[in-house]
């Protein structure tokens, strides 16, 4: 029975996760009636390392593709069109973050959301991939999220800036933040372990 219950302490132990998050973009936003349409967004140069190992080195700017066009985030519940080069345009959709360079319309981030925007945490929630630009600007469908240890939901936390309200819309400050997806502790993962090979020995010996 005590190494039946070590048993279950040790699994309890090793199930204890954290999830981080990582700005990568930001701006400023006029809303009006919860809705935000085409407003410029700066990416931020966080190392794309810190959420995905397999990309260590890389930084969100890099990838995002910011150094090209004018990147802006779009959001009206139903009413936002998503493009990616070589891809017919997905209509219909709550929100998306475009890179947009000449003739080349890129929705690197797409996805739904609430029906409205409020101050503090938005959560959007993306189709899952990333199209962005390769040296060649052409976007590249098909990076899952998922793959690179990255959540599908976008986080949009949204503050007041020193100076807000003007009429029937406000100002207000964004920040975007990509969010990891939940991993195990490693140092709950070496209890858990330890735990577990401590009631193996036990029922061993009896």
């Amino acid at each position: 029975m005590k190494g039946y219950i070590a048993l279950l302490a040790a699994v309890a132990v090793s199930a204890a996760a954290h999830a981080t998050q990582a700005q990568f973009a930001r701006g400023t936003f006029e809303l009006v009636d919860g809705k935000i349409s085409l407003t410029s967004i700066a990416y931020e140069t966080y190392d794309l390392g810190s959420l995905a190992p397999a990309y260590t080195g890389f930084t969100w700017q890099l990838v995002l593709g910011s150094g090209e066009g004018s990147p802006s985030f779009e959001f009206n519940p139903g009413g936002v069109t998503a493009y990616a080069i070589g891809e017919p345009p997905v209509s219909g959709l709550d929100w998306a973050i475009h890179n947009i360079s000449g003739s080349s319309y890129v929705s690197i981030l797409r996805g739904t959301g609430p029906a409205q925007l409020q101050l503090g945490d938005n959560t959007l929630v993306s189709d899952g991939f990333l199209y962005w630009r390769s040296g060649a600007k052409q976007a590249l469908s098909g990076w899952q999220m998922g793959g690179q240890m990255l959540s599908n939901n976008i986080t949009l936390r949204l503050s007041l800036p020193q100076q807000s309200g003007n009429g029937t819309t406000t100002q207000y400050e964004g920040r975007f933040y990509f969010n990891s997806v939940p991993v195990p502790e490693p140092f709950t993962m070496t209890l858990g372990a330890l735990g577990l090979a401590a009631a193996l020995r036990r029922r061993m010996r009896r």
